[in-house]
């Protein structure tokens, strides 16, 4: 009779649509099962697959070595892939060694791994759309996608852009001297005024307190054939947005079904989908973000929705008067309301703070304090000094970040709905920050603003459990980021 040495059960970020289940059991048996047969001749594995319910099981033998003899023995898998889980059962007739169980860990390891790569790339091959409000604009074409890294740039705190104009820093003062700093501060100051305005070309439907709903219609691409090496995330076309807008308007403006005309539409776009590939959700985002401001005691800020596929928010503006927030399409439809909520909270933070004025107060005293109060330190450091410059501006931008989610935390008093938020858009990452230490010390040296997402989240379940409330926040988020730096590079989380 075999005995358990391992059960494991994995909640997926979010239920799955039954045809990414399947995907997901195909790809674990295409490129994770056939590479263990080819590596282990002794492998044998059976399988189960249920296509109406997406629920997938896999059955498999190893040989390793038992503890009270040098014979061999086996270890039984049993893995269940559904769209609500991932369920691991590893058992042996009799106990294993040590170096086994190591083995047998590590092989989970790597399943969980598998599981949570598929996942992301399974996500980036979702195509999202925004459907302007209707009716009251329903000719209304909407924006262009924008750009990933234009928006990386420009919103959230601005750490990028102040760290971007640093690294252009060390050609300007080659070639124009040290008073290249006094034109990159400008440059700095020009494209934060009107960094609201930018934030806004970059979204695809804006909202406002008459238009306060938007649609989103994401299609997940079939993954029957998932590559062995996730590719670059399907693009949709202009024509393709155009189309699927049209046709979500004629299904709005008539009352009907709109899933048999948006696989017609799409499949005359040549995107191969059947119904339950195309998922429609209407949501009053506008509301949802005045409701957050209500709390946070600002105004609202300019709210736009983006086609991006990733769950997320970010926020732009030099003041709580002149801001914009841009919403993405997957936060949109992943996300509940109290999640959504919390992340808009966490950008209300960086408006309510001020942080992207700070950033640039930081940066114009250290350009400006170069040239006029300690010049003899810029002189004998030479390009060393504006080295420290960018560390300097790196670590104000992960305090900021902290102070945004404490103040967001404070305010909504919700420390969990962000806690869940952060796990659903950084599910990988945190993934692999528990299991590695060495991810967990990399994760704080990444060109991300953000800390790393295994430190938000355990901040931020601390912070429910013992219902603590922050007064200073700005030190107070710089102590914590200096205690989790500091455990991390110690071992000891």
């Amino acid at each position: 009779m075999t005995k358990p040495i391992f059960t494991e059960t994995v909640d997926l970020p979010e239920r799955l649509p039954i045809a990414t289940s399947l995907a997901l059991a195909t790809a674990f048996r295409t490129y994770y099962l056939a590479l263990q047969r080819t590596g282990s001749s002794a492998l044998t594995f059976r399988t189960w697959r249920d296509e109406a319910s997406g629920r997938s099981e896999y059955y498999w033998s190893v040989p390793t070595a038992a503890t009270e003899s040098s014979s061999e023995t086996s270890a039984n898998f049993h893995v269940i892939i559904t769209p609500e889980d991932l369920r691991i059962r590893v058992a042996s007739e009799q106990p294993v060694d040590e170096v086994a169980r190591k083995a047998l860990q590590r092989t989970v390891d790597d399943i969980r791994e598998f599981v949570t790569g598929f996942l992301e790339y399974a996500q980036r091959a979702t195509i999202y759309a925004v459907v302007p409000p209707y009716p009251e604009s329903p000719g209304e074409a909407g924006r262009g996608s924008g750009n990933n890294a234009l928006r990386r740039i420009f919103l959230g705190n601005s750490t990028n852009l102040f760290l971007i104009a640093i690294l252009f820093t060390f050609p300007a003062v080659f070639f124009i001297g040290y008073y290249a700093l006094v034109l990159i501060l400008a440059i700095q100051g020009v494209l934060l005024y009107f960094s609201d305005h930018i934030a806004l070309r970059m979204g695809s439907v804006e909202l406002s307190a008459d238009r306060p709903r938007c649609t989103v219609v994401g299609v997940a691409r079939p993954l029957r054939d998932p590559p062995a090496v996730p590719v670059r995330a399907p693009r949709a076309t202009p024509a393709l947005r155009t189309r699927i807008r049209n046709t979500m308007v004629d299904s709005l403006r008539t009352g009907s079904d709109p899933g048999p005309a948006l696989v017609r539409a799409l499949r005359d776009e040549h995107v191969d989908c059947s119904e339950k590939d195309v998922e429609v959700t209407t949501r009053d985002v506008y509301h949802l973000v005045e409701e957050e401001a209500r709390r946070f005691g600002v105004p609202v800020p300019k709210v736009v929705v983006s086609e991006s596929p990733m769950a997320n928010a970010a926020s732009a503006g030099v003041s709580r008067r002149r801001s914009a927030m841009m919403i993405t399409a997957g936060s949109v439809q992943d996300l509940s309301d109290a999640e959504l909520g919390a992340v808009i909270g966490h950008e209300f933070g960086h408006i309510r703070g001020r942080d992207p004025v700070l950033l640039f107060l930081a940066s114009a005293v250290l350009y400006l304090g170069a040239l006029f109060l300690w010049p003899s330190v810029l002189l004998y450091l030479g390009l060393w000094y504006f080295v420290l410059v960018f560390i300097a501006i790196f670590v104000v931008g992960k305090i900021l970040e902290t102070r945004a989610d404490t103040l967001a935390a404070n305010v909504l008093d919700r420390p969990t709905d962000l806690s869940a938020a952060l796990t659903r858009i950084g599910y990988e990452e945190l993934y692999a920050e528990q299991r590695s230490p060495n991810a967990r010390v990399f994760s704080w040296f990444l060109p991300d603003p953000h800390p790393p997402i295994y430190f938000r989240v355990r901040r931020l379940a601390y912070m429910a459990m013992t219902g603590q409330r922050a007064r200073h926040l700005f030190l107070y988020s710089g102590r914590d980021c200096l205690r989790g730096f500091t455990s991390a590079l110690l071992g000891r989380e």
